[in-house]
């Protein structure tokens, strides 16, 4: 398996968006794994005022093939107006995880 592991990451307002999310993601064979963290607390400012959100963080595990498609399925499926969408290079990954990873997902 030559292709690098990602962890695309965001963050929605709810536990079944994340839920519902990664659900989509795997049965639909983009990603091998989704992790949601949360209740998150965060805050930022928008529009002028500074607010306080708890949020869930979504870190999906895929390989940089299947990266553009995660990332726009996310884009138009999130439920911001300007949706939190962060992807990571892995530099390390053990070869068995990232060949799981690569039998996971659907070939492209």
């Amino acid at each position: 398996m030559s292709d690098q592991l990602v962890i695309i990451q965001s963050t929605t307002d709810s536990s079944e968006s994340a839920k519902s999310w990664a659900q989509y993601l795997v049965s639909n064979r983009l990603a091998a794994c989704v992790q949601i963290e949360g209740p998150i607390h965060s805050v930022f400012e928008w529009k002028g005022e500074l607010l306080e959100q708890t949020e869930w963080r979504v870190q999906i595990k895929t390989l940089a093939s299947h990266a553009t498609e995660v990332t726009k399925w996310l884009a138009s499926n999130h439920n911001y107006d300007l949706p939190e969408i962060v992807q990571y290079s892995v530099d390390f990954v053990s070869p068995n995880y990232l060949n799981w990873v690569g039998d996971q997902l659907k070939p492209l």
